[in-house]
Parts: structure tokens; C-alpha cells; sequence
């Protein structure tokens, strides 16, 4: 009689640690414990709440219903998304894919708009958003050989470049130093994946190291003057005949 109710003792209490631990299960994962344990050991981000999904996901489907083939896509953030790439290249396809805010790791959500739109050549300026998170150099690093392996799948003939990130100046406090380093790492993992690596970096850099303040507004995005110099910088490998210096048409866009 004692080993039965010793037995029905020991099967509820294992009963009751498996309740308990299930609703500390829920709980854990409803209050997002977990990512934030993952934030905190460097291996994910925080969630960008200016980042509207539903709009990349219309913005994504819209251009797979246009049917659209580019000649060249220009993959990045605010630095991509305001300079207008079909006034220095007006005789060819162009899609400007820049997202304001956006890191390596937000690029690899919108694979889709690249494959969406074909195209032969796609530059891929990326990683001032990057810097001064964890393990910022890992995660930069990581993402972009997941960007390459995931764009050279969904277009195998598509010829890929890796632009070095630019400097900055005051009033941004993004560290100089961190994006040498940053493009230390993208240049040597351009050459282990076999993409061209394209130095802009080098053309706006003064004597102190930092964004040559002619070229930029406030540090960070580029002047009309910066704009003009990055389109010269790229091309050559857009295609020399096919660009347009200082078009009129380019004008300011300050969109942030």
C-alpha cells in the first residue's frame, strides 16, 4: 500500500514539473525571453519597428506581377535607395533596390525583389547599419556569405559585386575604424567567394580617416556631390558607355 502511494506521489509531482515547465514555456516564449537571450549573446538582432513588412512584401509582389528585367540592380539601404541610378545610366534596365535602415540581415529577407527582377549584374552596398551592433563583424560576415549563397541560387548567371562600405563624419558616431575593419573582412571574403570587390571607400576618405564632408549632409548619406563621385566609382562595372556624369536630371533627393 506504501510503495502504491509512493508511486502516485512521485507520478504527480513528475506531472506537476511537466505543467510547470510548460507554462514557464509559454511564458518564456510569449515575453520573447528567448530572442532576447539571443540579442544578448550577439546571435541575432533587435526587430526593426520602422521596418513595415507588409510594404516589402507589396513592394516585392509588385515587381514580380511587372514582369520588369533589369539590366542591374543596386541592392542596399538609404545610400543605395537616394541616388537615382537611371539618370547616370540611362541607356540600360535599372532597379534601385534600397531600403532605408537596412542591414545585411534585411537584405537577405528581400532576395525575392532581386530574383523578381532578373537581372545580369547586382551591386550590393551594404553594412553602415551594421556597425556598432554585436558581434558586428561576425554577423556582417555571416549574413553576406548567406546573401551571396542565397542570390547565386536563385540567379546562377547574375554577376555579383561586393561594395566596401563608406566612411563617415561628425555628427554620426559610427566608428571609422569598425568599417575599416568591415571592409578588411568583405574585401577577403570577396576574394574567398570569387566576386569583384569594389574599393569606394579609398575615393571619399579625407586625411583624418573620415567621409570628406563636401560629400554628405550629415554624415552618413551622400550629398549631390558624394552621389555624382559613387556612380562614377561603379561604372566602370555597370559599363563606361552606358553612363551619364552629373546628369541634370539626378538632383537632390533627400529622403533620409
Amino acid at each position: 500500500m506504501k510503495g502504491r502511494k509512493a508511486k502516485a506521489v512521485i507520478a504527480g509531482l513528475v506531472v506537476l514539473c511537466l505543467v510547470s515547465m510548460s507554462l514557464l514555456g509559454i511564458i518564456w516564449h510569449r515575453e520573447g525571453y528567448t530572442r532576447k537571450v539571443l540579442i544578448k549573446l550577439g546571435l541575432t538582432t533587435e526587430k526593426d519597428p520602422t521596418r513595415d513588412h507588409n510594404a516589402l512584401l507589396g513592394w516585392q509582389a509588385s515587381l514580380e506581377s511587372m514582369n520588369y528585367k533589369a539590366d542591374v540592380a543596386f541592392f542596399g539601404d538609404s545610400i543605395t535607395k537616394n541616388n537615382r541610378w537611371q539618370d547616370y545610366f540611362p541607356g540600360i534596365a535599372v532597379c534601385n533596390l534600397g531600403y532605408s535602415g537596412d542591414t545585411v540581415a534585411g537584405l537577405l529577407e528581400r532576395t525575392g525583389m532581386v530574383r523578381a527582377v532578373n537581372p545580369d549584374k547586382v551591386f550590393i552596398l551594404i553594412g553602415v547599419n551594421n556597425m556598432g551592433k554585436g558581434r558586428y563583424l561576425e554577423n556582417l560576415s555571416e549574413g553576406y556569405r548567406q546573401l551571396v549563397d542565397q542570390l547565386r541560387e536563385d540567379l546562377p548567371q547574375a554577376q555579383l559585386y561586393m561594395v566596401s562600405i563608406l566612411p563617415t563624419c561628425p555628427p554620426s558616431d559610427v566608428s571609422n575604424q569598425q568599417i575599416l575593419e568591415a571592409n578588411q573582412m568583405i574585401q577577403a571574403l570577396a576574394a574567398e567567394l570569387d566576386i569583384p570587390y569594389i574599393d569606394t571607400h579609398s575615393q571619399f576618405v579625407d586625411g583624418q580617416g573620415q567621409l570628406v564632408e563636401a560629400y554628405t549632409k550629415d554624415g552618413v548619406h551622400l550629398s549631390q556631390q558624394g552621389k555624382d563621385l559613387l556612380a562614377q566609382c561603379l561604372a566602370p562595372y555597370v559599363g563606361d558607355e552606358a553612363y551619364v556624369p552629373h546628369p541634370a536630371s539626378a538632383g537632390e533627393q533627400d529622403d533620409g
